[in-house]
């Protein structure tokens, strides 16, 4: 019985920590995360982009801009550091723009203002424009906005009877028979 106890609890613990579903928890993928230079920052790159050619960075912004050339989207994004949860720190100093560009991605999905995470890796630096490093997106995670958020809870409310405690259908203080 003991046993039986103990083995409950480290599944619980387990399970609460998230390891029982894999545990990862960013919004990069765990490949994609470990082949990044984690040592190296935007900074370095654009005081010598010839030297990081090829090298996978981990990045995080804001969208300052976004345009479709011939069969690929270019954003410029205006980069932030890291949080722990690889989340834009958008209250922390800029560490300056780059731009990212991509086949695989919608312009209207990454619209200006929107934040960012991805994995990019460095091809060179824009012409006429020392210092703005030009990457090619690996992964991309777009973060909701304050009204997506709103909204996702919203509709995740709406759908759910249990929230209003007078909506049954066999007994309801209101004029109507149903809910919804």
């Amino acid at each position: 019985m003991h046993m039986r106890f103990v083995i409950g609890i480290l599944l619980l613990l387990l399970t609460v920590s998230g390891q029982a579903e894999g545990g990862w928890n960013y919004p990069v993928s765990k490949d994609a995360f470990y082949a990044v230079a984690h040592g190296l920052a935007l900074q370095d790159v654009r005081r010598h982009p010839e030297y990081y050619l090829g090298t996978r960075l981990l990045l995080a912004g804001e969208i300052s801009g976004s345009e479709r050339k011939e069969d690929q989207v270019v954003l410029e994004i205006e980069c932030y550091p890291l949080s722990e949860e690889g989340r834009p720190l958008r209250d922390a100093q800029s560490c300056g723009r780059f731009i990212a560009h991509s086949t695989r991605i919608e312009r209207e999905t990454y619209a200006p203002g929107r934040l960012v995470t991805l994995t990019a890796t460095l091809v060179g630096a824009r012409q006429g424009e020392p210092g703005l490093p030009v990457f090619t997106v690996g992964e991309i995670h777009p973060w909701p906005s304050e009204g997506e958020k709103r909204e996702r809870l919203r509709r995740s409310f709406r759908y759910q009877r249990w929230h209003d405690p007078f909506c049954h259908s066999w007994s309801a203080p209101y004029p109507y028979r149903h809910c919804w």
